[in-house]
């Protein structure tokens, strides 16, 4: 009887702690991939690729903001974008 209990009570330990584990790996890995994402969002231009430090490299009158808010303004595209999917596919 007290063995039954000891190997219930460690292996009930052993499983929840195992469980835990996995759930907390599991959430430091999304807040990773998380921090990625937005690292990525804000210095790399989503339309062409170019980086906030290759950008910055062109000198002073060159602007990575102006850049992405501007030039490739990401809304634009995606107006164009739905603009093509609602025009008729004959017309030029």
């Amino acid at each position: 009887m007290m063995f039954d209990l000891s190997f219930f009570i460690w292996v009930g330990i052993l499983l929840f702690n195992v469980v835990t584990g996995l759930i907390v790996d599991t959430f430091s890995q999304l807040r990773e991939e998380s921090i990625a994402r937005e690292d990525q969002l804000a210095n790399e231009c989503f339309v062409c690729g170019f980086t906030r430090p290759a950008y910055d490299d062109l000198g002073t009158a060159y602007n990575f903001d102006d850049h992405v808010h501007e030039e490739h303004d990401i809304w634009n595209y995606l107006f164009f974008i739905a603009y093509l999917n609602e025009k008729d596919v004959n017309e030029y």
